[in-house]
C-alpha cells in the first residue's frame, strides 16, 4: 500500500498520540517500511514527514491538543 495523499497527526503537550494515514520511507525489502510516528515529538514527526514529500497547510488546536494537517507535495 503506497503513501496517503493526507495524513493527519495529533499530539497532547507536543507527543504525537494518533497518526491518521501512512507515510512510506521507501525503504525495505519490498518498497515499503511505514514510518511510526506514536510517541515523538513532534518536530521529529514533521521532519520525517517533509522527508518523504509531505507539506504542512494546517493546524487545528482543540484544548490541549492539536491536529496537524500535511499533504503530498505534487511535482
Amino acid at each position: 500500500m503506497p503513501s496517503s495523499p493526507f495524513i493527519a497527526l495529533e499530539t497532547i503537550n507536543g507527543i504525537v498520540r494518533n497518526v491518521e494515514g501512512q507515510v512510506s520511507s521507501g525503504d525495505g525489502f519490498f518498497g515499503e517500511n511505514f514510518y511510526k510516528f506514536s510517541g515523538d515529538k513532534i518536530t521529529d514527526a514533521l521532519n520525517k514527514c517533509a522527508r518523504a514529500g509531505y507539506e504542512h497547510f494546517d493546524t487545528d488546536v482543540v484544548g490541549e491538543k492539536k491536529i496537524y494537517r500535511l499533504k503530498l507535495k505534487t511535482k
